[in-house]
């Protein structure tokens, strides 16, 4: 659920028919603005609002083959079904992202177990780190099994 992703979509979509609309123009094609529009941009925008949202439904199959996948039956639940499953299917997938919205649009304090995403890529947060402090003060390399051993009980 990362709406951060409807951004990138829209933004690659028009970007793409810039890029279509300075070739043709760059050949000195006529009208072309007029014909990019026509063949390009339309096109271009049904392809990509098309595909974005069935790639993202292809990305929750494991949830949608799972009778106990998380708020998987959130439409009996709220009352909403239908009684066709694939629709209820549906529904729930639509529920589950309204109430994850809902419960982000009012999130604004910040939270001990916050990360900046930098760290997400680097592995530099403490939690995911491998060395242990020694009696000296200094760091010494610990094995992974006993770093995955004594994380694991701190966040106990």
């Amino acid at each position: 659920m990362k709406w951060s992703g409807l951004y990138f979509v829209a933004v690659f979509g028009i970007m793409t028919v810039l890029w279509d609309w300075w070739a043709r123009r760059t050949i000195a094609q006529p009208r072309w603005f007029l014909v990019g529009l026509v063949k390009d941009a339309i096109p271009a925008f049904f392809a990509v609002v098309g595909t974005a949202p069935l790639t993202y439904l292809v990305s929750w199959a494991g949830w949608f083959a799972s009778s106990v996948g998380y708020n998987r039956h959130l439409a009996v639940d709220e009352g909403v079904a239908t009684g066709f499953g694939p629709l209820d299917a549906l529904i729930s997938l639509w529920l589950y992202h309204r109430q994850a919205y809902d419960f982000h649009v009012g999130l604004d304090s910040e939270h001990p177990y916050q990360a900046h995403p930098a760290g997400w890529l680097l592995r530099c947060d403490r939690r995911t780190s491998t060395t242990a402090p020694t009696t000296t003060g200094r760091t010494a390399a610990r094995s992974p099994s006993a770093a995955r051993t004594s994380s694991t009980s701190a966040i106990r």
